[in-house]
C-alpha cells in the first residue's frame, strides 16, 4: 500500500496506481477509501476495465443496491462484463433483476 500510495500521490494522473491502492485498502476491509481512490481513478480513466469491475462488488458488501446497480449499468455501459454468479447474488440480495 505505501508504494501505490505514494505513485498515486506523485503521478496523480496514473490510473493503475488509483486502482492497485484502492485494491489494498479494500482487501484491508477499508471501504471508504477504496471508494475514494477509485473514483479518483475513473475521473483519470472512465473506462478502466478493473476500477468499473470492483465498484459494484464494494456497494454489494455495503448493502448499497442502489449503488451496486447503478455500478453495474455503467459497466454494462462501458461494455465490461461482470461474473453471472454476482449478478445472481446482487439479484437475490436486492430483490431486482438489474438497474432501473
Amino acid at each position: 500500500l505505501p508504494i501505490y500510495a505514494q505513485l498515486a500521490a506523485a503521478e496523480p494522473r496514473l490510473a493503475l496506481a488509483h486502482y492497485r491502492a484502492g485494491l489494498c485498502h479494500y482487501r484491508m476491509g477499508r471501504l471508504d477509501e477504496a471508494e475514494r481512490l477509485w473514483r479518483a481513478g475513473l475521473t483519470i480513466h472512465p473506462n478502466h476495465p478493473d476500477m468499473l469491475r470492483t465498484m459494484p462488488v464494494l456497494h454489494w458488501e455495503r448493502k448499497d443496491f442502489d449503488g451496486a446497480w447503478e455500478a453495474v449499468r455503467r459497466c454494462q455501459t462501458a461494455g465490461v462484463s461482470l461474473p453471472p454468479e454476482f449478478i445472481a447474488a446482487l439479484q437475490k440480495d436486492s430483490g431486482r433483476l438489474g438497474p432501473e
